[in-house]
């Protein structure tokens, strides 16, 4: 019986581009960085990817770790092989050769969560169907700011937000909203909070009870009373 390496195995697959294997001096980012930032990739692919040389830093990566892998910049042969030879290694199931979630996770170490400033509020009284919980302007401004100079913190703002919501809109009806995954409302109070930073405002969060003609969660800049500063 003939034992193979996965070394082995990777310096045997067909290589992407023989004719080009020299890193691109004028790519300054890091790869841990900008890979973060990369979309799905897959064998077919070329850069750039969504505007980034995904592919390239993904084939530095899979170097700098020790395997066969020139930087072209194509996601062809040898790029498919690393990756299923280090997903093989780290146990990811099925070994398809996708730099996906759980190979960016397993490749790059889960993501570094942000220090997400509590948030100072304010809120209205509820009733039967509506509460009201108001960002101060402060609050709104850091969270703005902290977003633009960190997309990634989006998700962990909109948790920080929805928590606060959620703690405070004690109705029987918040239960079931409060429930829904932060990310999902991400894009929205990104955008959200973007705009009341814009106008000087705070951002108001309303949970209404749900019905066929409104959105139970929503984000809007306010410039009432009510927003403290």
């Amino acid at each position: 019986m003939v034992v193979v390496s996965l070394a082995l195995l990777s310096f045997l697959a067909p290589a992407d581009n023989p004719s080009t294997g020299t890193a691109d001096a004028s790519s300054t980012a890091e790869p841990a960085d900008l890979l973060r930032k990369c979309p799905i990739l897959k064998r077919g692919q070329r850069d750039p990817v969504d505007g980034n040389k995904c592919v390239r830093e993904l084939q530095k990566k899979l170097q700098s770790l020790g395997y066969d892998q020139q930087l072209t910049g194509i996601f062809a042969d040898r790029t498919e092989a690393n990756v299923k030879a280090f997903q093989r290694s780290r146990s990811i199931d099925p070994p398809v050769g996708i730099f996906g979630p759980k190979t960016r996770d397993a490749l790059l170490g889960p993501p570094q969560q942000p220090d997400i400033p509590e948030p100072i509020f304010s809120t209205d009284p509820c009733t039967n169907t509506r509460c009201s919980i108001y960002l101060s302007r402060t609050t709104t401004r850091k969270y703005a700011g902290l977003i633009a100079e960190r997309p990634l913190a989006a998700t962990a703002v909109s948790t920080a937000i929805l928590r606060t919501a959620c703690a405070q809109l004690k109705v029987l009806f918040a239960a079931v909203v409060c429930q829904v995954v932060a990310d999902h409302y991400a894009a929205r109070v990104k955008t959200a909070l973007a705009n009341a930073s814009q106008q000087h405002a705070c951002l108001r969060i309303t949970l209404t009870r749900p019905d066929a003609s409104q959105v139970p969660l929503t984000f809007t800049p306010d410039k009432s009373s009510r927003c403290q500063a």
